[in-house]
């Protein structure tokens, strides 16, 4: 994995004490990488490098619309690079009801609240 596919909030598979297990990314470190919790334990674990981490384990949404993705303006892309992550699906939702309902001049602080 990539050091740019990382998102906060998001869950991966990784390798922890030998063994493959789901985190959650929760901030990134002071030092470097991030720090995580290990959803099996929940133990607090830092992850050095985007190496350590396997693939996604679910739990980071894209909002998508005819090949189109959410960015940060709110505005659409077909670019999936700059796609707006969330980590949790009622985020998501939330944030594609605040567009699709008129709102589309979205506060940039609302989408920033609700990707958290």
């Amino acid at each position: 994995m990539k050091k740019a596919d990382v998102v906060i909030g998001g869950r991966y598979i990784a390798k922890v004490s030998d063994k493959l297990v789901t985190v959650r990314i929760t901030n990134p470190s002071i030092y470097k990488g991030w720090d995580a919790v290990n959803e099996n334990t929940g133990r607090a674990v830092r992850i050095k490098s985007a190496q350590r981490l396997r693939q996604g384990a679910g739990g980071v949404f894209v909002i998508r619309s005819d090949d189109r993705y959410l960015t940060e303006e709110p505005s659409w892309s077909t670019d999936r690079s700059e796609a707006r992550r969330f980590a949790s699906r009622e985020d998501a939702r939330e944030a594609f009801r605040c567009l699709s309902g008129g709102e589309l001049t979205v506060d940039k602080a609302k989408l920033e609240e609700l990707a958290k």
